[in-house]
C-alpha cells in the first residue's frame, strides 16, 4: 500500500512538473524569451535543463542578430550620407561647368 502511494505521489509530481514546463513553453512561444523552466530532480529535470540551455543559446543568437541589424542600419545610413554628398558634389560640378564658358567669354576682350 505504501509503495502504491509513493508511485501515485511520484506520478502526481511528474504530472505537475510537466504542466509547469508546458506553461513556461507556451509563454516562451508567445515571446516571453526570458522565462526558464524549473529544473527538478524527477525524470523531467534533464529535459527542462536542456530546454533552458537551448533557450539561453537562442537568446544569444537573437542578440547577435539584433547587433548585426543595428550595424547594417548604421552602414546604410553612412552610405546614404555619402550618396547625398556625391550628388551635391556632382550638381556643383555641373553648375560650375556650365558657368565656365560664360565666364570665359565675358573676360575675353571683344573684337
Amino acid at each position: 500500500m505504501a509503495k502504491a502511494n509513493t508511485n501515485q505521489e511520484a506520478s502526481d509530481n511528474l504530472q505537475r512538473s510537466i504542466t509547469e514546463l508546458l506553461a513556461v513553453i507556451n509563454q516562451v512561444a508567445r515571446g516571453e524569451l526570458a522565462l526558464r523552466g524549473k529544473v527538478t530532480n524527477d525524470a523531467l529535470g534533464n529535459v527542462t535543463d536542456s530546454i533552458n540551455y537551448m533557450l539561453d543559446n537562442f537568446t544569444k543568437v537573437l542578440e547577435r542578430v539584433r547587433k548585426a541589424a543595428m550595424e547594417v542600419t548604421a552602414c546604410s545610413n553612412n552610405i546614404l550620407v555619402a550618396a547625398d554628398e556625391m550628388q551635391a558634389g556632382a550638381t556643383q560640378q555641373d553648375q560650375e561647368k556650365s558657368l565656365t564658358p560664360r565666364a570665359l567669354s565675358k573676360s575675353s576682350p571683344s573684337r
